[in-house]
């Protein structure tokens, strides 16, 4: 399964938009699970002056994230990794829209499901992420009510982050939040 542009997307890129519009000193961004990388090409579109990556662990997401970057004329530098596995490079912004619903054994897709209760995904990824943000990077993460955030945020604070909600949005059976993580 290809994860496409849906509301949590919109929030994510949302909140890009806001902190790229009011941040200055980034240059280099990376979307972590960009899947077929619609968030990507709308922000390189926006803001054409900087380096974006991709990077997602689904091949098929990745062949459609070519074809998009393709269609839309955008430079957009794709990775196949699984979280940082084979990302070397450091950034100064990283988006994650995480797989974050709790496991489900009668459906099961892991670019939905994050884990037992739905935030192991992410706390891996904050703890790997440390080692790929420059000095004072950031991170924009998107969780959900139903994977218990405040375990994401208090990993999150332990790591050293300083971390800032963004924006919320409400839907029929949870609530979608954007925070944003400042490396000191």
């Amino acid at each position: 399964m290809i994860y496409t542009f849906s509301e949590d997307s919109k929030l994510l890129l949302d909140s890009a938009i806001l902190i790229l519009s009011n941040t200055k000193n980034i240059k280099k961004v990376l979307e972590m699970g960009c899947g077929p990388a619609e968030v990507l090409t709308m922000l390189s579109q926006k803001f054409p002056s900087l380096e974006f990556t991709g990077a997602d662990i689904n091949r098929d997401a990745l062949k459609v994230a070519k074809e998009n970057i393709r269609k839309t004329k955008t430079k957009i530098k794709i990775i196949h990794s699984d979280l940082f596995s084979n990302i070397d490079e450091k950034f100064d912004l990283i988006l994650f829209n995480p797989p974050y619903l709790p496991h489900d054994k009668e459906f099961f897709d892991e670019s939905l499901h994050g884990g037992p209760r739905g935030n192991e995904t992410s706390i891996r990824f904050l703890k790997e992420a440390t080692d790929h943000l420059n000095k004072n990077g950031r991170i924009i993460l998107l969780t959900s009510s139903v994977s218990h955030p405040e375990e994401i945020l208090n990993y999150a604070k332990g790591l050293g982050f300083a971390v800032q909600k963004i924006k919320d949005e409400k839907l029929f059976f949870e609530v979608l939040t954007t925070y944003l993580f400042i490396k000191p």
